[in-house]
């Protein structure tokens, strides 16, 4: 979607950047970010509630990476953290954003002498970076991981999410005119309770396993090119041969009126209305806590 692909331009952007100016992460870079971990209250980082107090310092101020010839230390990675703290990211997000900001900033500071144009572009990288980290956390992930208000969500709206008309039925496909007629036998069988699906799997499927197919389930209009071509009431109707001379014998259990779907029969449909509603909510926020000016000057200068 378009947030995919935002991040995967914002990528290439980095991708970039580091290759120009020969990033490179220093051979002990893993065990001096865990010491920058250890250094500063995680749980106080993960509330955006840092402060200098928070934080160790001392000791040496080693090297984390290099770009251009530069380099960036843990010192650096500390103030950056207590400067660019926000709620629910970790610390491993945090230095991800901490390279990637090193690497936009860097790239802005040669954009005069090398790309004047490309400035203004840069600043909207950075930005789409800070908006998908942001929406990720308040919108995507929240409405995968938060059950509860996923639960609530679909609670308050389960009128929303219904079953159509459906049948509860077995879909028999048959090799052959021959495990038709012992198929309707051991359906009559079946019907009296004396024998199984599987069991009439296992003994039609004795000599060839592709003598009998069954699919089994509940099926809506135009969910089953079988059971929309025979009528719907209990019993056993007959299709084909076809023309692979597959026989398909349709056996309608039981006729399903309209009802709730249960979360997990419609989860994907829920969690992704949940996101609309988490974002919807959270833009109307926004508008609240924020004056919005437009600009009539430029907006009427962009359609002439």
């Amino acid at each position: 979607d378009q947030g995919d692909r935002s991040m995967l331009s914002d990528n290439a952007l980095l991708d970039k950047i580091k290759k120009d100016y020969k990033f490179t992460e220093h051979k002990y870079s893993a065990s001096r970010v865990r010491s920058v971990k250890r250094d500063i209250n995680i749980d106080k980082l993960i509330t955006a509630s840092l402060n200098e107090d928070d934080i160790e310092r001392g000791g040496n101020n080693r090297t984390l990476f290099y770009l251009d010839g530069i380099r960036f230390t843990q010192d650096e990675f500390k103030d950056f953290i207590l400067d660019n703290q926000e709620s629910g990211m970790d610390f491993e997000s945090m230095y991800k954003r901490f390279i990637d900001f090193s690497c936009l900033g860097h790239k802005e500071s040669k954009l005069e002498e090398e790309e004047p144009e490309y400035k203004v572009l840069l600043n909207e990288f950075r930005d789409g970076i800070l908006l998908f980290e942001i929406t990720s956390r308040r919108v995507w992930t929240k409405a995968m991981e938060d059950t509860s208000g996923l639960r609530r969500f679909f609670d308050a709206r389960a009128d929303s999410y219904m079953w159509k008309d459906r049948v509860e039925a077995n879909i028999y496909s048959c090799a052959n005119p021959k495990v038709v007629f012992r198929l309707k036998r051991m359906l009559w069988e079946k019907n009296k309770g004396w024998i199984t699906i599987d069991e009439i799997l296992e003994e039609i499927n004795k000599s060839d396993p592709l003598n009998l197919q069954v699919k089994r389930g509940k099926f809506g209009v135009g969910e089953n090119k079988y059971i929309d071509d025979v009528n719907w009431k209990e019993g056993i109707s007959q299709l084909g041969p076809d023309k692979n001379k597959i026989v398909t014998i349709v056996e309608i259990i039981d006729l399903l009126s309209p009802a709730r779907k249960l979360l997990n029969e419609t989860k994907g449909k829920v969690i992704s209305d949940y996101q609309n509603y988490l974002e919807e909510n959270w833009i109307s926020e926004l508008r609240k806590k924020y004056e919005i000016q437009i600009d009539k000057d430029i907006l009427y200068s962009i359609i002439k």
